[in-house]
């Protein structure tokens, strides 16, 4: 005796024209409504990985590079024989980089009793630079004595944040002649910022403000360099 095997289906009688024509729609509703959510992914997806992929990468190269700023050093001034009357020497100055300072009041009052300075004063000047991004120097002293720099550099580790910066400064041979003639220089100011053309000068700059260091200033100023740094 041969037993078979009998197919178990399901079976749709009774389904007029109408009937199909309805489910058809519907299928090809679901089809179009699937096909749209995948070309809407596919073009986000390209938005984000063509369009904005560039500004996505430069975002983060900004994030994981530090950019240092190296001051030029302004040009020696001579007199007609070729005798140097203004140049430059370096200049010590201490820095504050927040974003490596993990207890900054500590370290403020540390650092105010190194530099022989107040406490409030140092700490406004904290609070002056609050607004600039976290990755900047903030200078708090400039053109420090040798006994006090020493004294920082053998300190450094028990000081986070705190920076030592070389800054050319000038030199004038001759005070007398300088102050009459020569000029001064002196921080650039926001007004001198904001009526300035040109993007070369930022805070903290040094610029000529009377006599010669005025009048040439765009000669002497030098040009800034970049130093790249990762983080």
């Amino acid at each position: 005796m041969v037993l078979r095997k009998r197919r178990v289906g399901t079976r749709i009688d009774n389904i007029d024209d109408a009937d199909l024509l309805l489910l058809k729609k519907r299928v090809d509703i679901a089809t179009m409504v699937i096909i749209s959510l995948i070309a809407i992914l596919i073009a986000r997806l390209w938005y984000l990985q063509i369009h904005l992929g560039e500004d996505y990468s430069h975002q983060a190269e900004e994030n994981r590079v530090r950019v240092q700023v190296i001051q030029a050093p302004r040009g020696i001034i001579t007199d007609r024989r070729g005798t140097v009357i203004v140049g430059n020497r370096p200049s010590f100055n201490v820095v504050w980089m927040k974003e490596d300072a993990p207890n900054p009041d500590e370290v403020i009052k540390a650092l105010a009793g190194i530099l022989h300075l107040d406490i409030p004063v140092l700490l406004d000047r904290v609070r002056a630079g609050s607004s600039q991004p976290p990755y900047m120097p903030l200078r708090l002293a400039e053109d420090i004595p040798w006994a006090e720099l020493v004294y920082l550099e053998n300190h450094r580790y028990q000081l986070p944040g705190v920076r030592i910066e070389v800054l050319p400064t000038r030199q004038y041979l001759n005070d007398e002649f300088a102050s009459h003639f020569i000029g001064y220089l002196g921080e650039i100011n926001k007004k001198e910022l904001e009526t300035r053309a040109d993007d070369i000068y930022q805070g903290g700059d040094q610029v000529g403000k009377t006599g010669v260091e005025a009048r040439h200033e765009a000669q002497l100023r030098g040009e800034k360099g970049r130093n790249y740094v990762e983080v």
